[in-house]
């Protein structure tokens, strides 16, 4: 006989497919995020974050066929993910609307900085799951860690260049 959560398609993956739902939607907001950066700004931060919007939809990717092997198929995800993208755009489109500026060069790139950070997180948190459950051994989530770590550095360097912008400060 099912237990009660069995029946009622309750499973230890939940939690993990929940979580790494979550993480695709956040990864919507950093590449919309992303792209508006890369539309207002130029030189190095314009073509480093050139290369985060071409790398997103990869690890998106990874993320939709994690989601699978956890036991769910995206579907449900996508939908979201569009609803949350047609929020977004009509939080943009207000915000441009009232007298204050859409977000600055800073705002984006600190909203970046924790996406990079969360992106991190969930690979750490993967390369657990996958030490644990071998089949989610099949995706390199120490190197995706590993290079969320080196992104975060180096918007953390653009963060301080955009400090120094915003206060008039030439270095």
């Amino acid at each position: 006989m099912a237990s009660f959560e069995e029946s009622l398609g309750v499973n230890r993956d939940r939690p993990l497919r929940a979580y790494l739902e979550d993480h695709l939607l956040g990864s919507e907001v950093g590449l919309r995020t992303a792209r508006r950066l890369h539309r207002g700004t130029e030189g190095d931060l314009r073509d480093y974050v050139e290369e985060l919007v071409t790398r997103i939809p990869d690890e998106q990717q990874i993320l939709r066929e994690a989601i699978v092997a956890a036991g769910r198929a995206v579907e449900p995800v996508a939908l979201a993910s569009r609803a949350f993208g047609a929020a977004t755009s009509l939080g943009v489109w207000m915000r441009r609307a009232l007298p204050e500026p859409v977000p600055s060069t800073l705002e984006d790139v600190e909203a970046l900085i924790v996406g990079v950070r969360g992106k991190r997180l969930v690979w750490e948190t993967m390369v657990r799951v996958a030490t644990a459950d071998p089949g989610f051994d099949r995706w390199p989530f120490a190197r995706l860690a590993a290079e969320a770590e080196v992104q975060e550095r180096r918007l953390v360097g653009f963060h301080q260049d955009a400090v120094r912008s915003m206060l008039g400060v030439t270095e």
